[in-house]
């Protein structure tokens, strides 16, 4: 009986230091931007490698449909390494913007950016 009286009290004092949103309680407008600026950017992180594995999948399928005329095959090459380019951009952009968002918001809260 004793003991849970004490533990009741520990418990109370601890949630008292902590507060009930210790987490939240520190936000503010800025930071709930860039929470969702980086989980957009996880979002279009991942949907994006679905996009260049179908590029990847169209250049192997150009190299055997092509394979008796080099120079259509040289263009489909060409083609798909430009789309290999802007999707990898893409992918870039969007884990900057899935990474960069949560940096700040760490590096600001702990007091080395200010």
């Amino acid at each position: 009986m004793m003991e849970t009286k004490r533990r009741r009290r520990r418990k109370a004092s601890v949630l008292q230091q902590l507060g009930s949103n210790s987490g939240l309680e520190l936000q503010n407008g800025l930071d709930y931007v860039l929470m969702s600026t980086g989980i957009i950017g996880a979002f279009v992180h991942g949907c994006s490698l679905l996009i260049f594995l179908k590029f990847f999948a169209d250049l192997d399928n150009s190299f055997g449909s092509n394979a008796n005329n080099i120079d259509k095959m040289s263009q489909e090459v060409l083609k798909y390494t430009f789309y290999f380019l802007v999707v990898r951009s893409a992918i870039w952009a969007s884990s900057w913007a899935g990474l960069y968002p949560t940096f700040m918001n760490s590096t600001t809260k702990s007091g080395f950016i200010s």
